[in-house]
């Protein structure tokens, strides 16, 4: 849960990180695209429709809204699954059974020091006899 609750976190703050750099990033086109407007005759504006400049200034620019904020975020978010985890041996995984594990991208399930934990118990049990 811990890690849910930081990848939220990280997830949360690398949107906010990306959609700053866009605001940045569309504020700067709209000057560069509005100061070359500046300098265009009068006759340029003639010859087109007020809609073709509005789609120039603010939609074409807005177009790269999903490129620049949130393709990289959501791409990192679809490859990123936890590829392991700590299980206890007969406990199993605070998550659930082995088919809910897997169904959250676990590939690998290792029992680390829980395993050994579990056979001091088990080795206590059968050398109790013997003390």
């Amino acid at each position: 849960m811990a890690a849910y609750a930081a990848r939220a976190i990280l997830y949360s703050g690398a949107l906010f990180w990306t959609h700053s750099v866009d605001a940045d990033n569309q504020l700067g086109m709209r000057r560069l695209i509005s100061n070359k407007l500046r300098s265009v005759p009068l006759g340029w504006f003639n010859e087109r429709r007020s809609v073709d400049v509005k789609k120039l200034l603010q939609d074409d620019v807005e177009a790269i809204h999903y490129l620049v904020a949130h393709a990289q975020v959501e791409f990192v978010a679809a490859v990123s699954v936890p590829a392991n985890v700590t299980a206890h041996p007969v406990d199993a995984h605070g998550a659930g059974d082995l088919e809910t594990v897997k169904s959250l991208g676990v590939r690998r399930i290792t029992f680390g020091p829980l395993w050994q934990k579990w056979l001091t118990e088990i080795s206590a049990q059968q050398l109790a006899s013997w003390l």
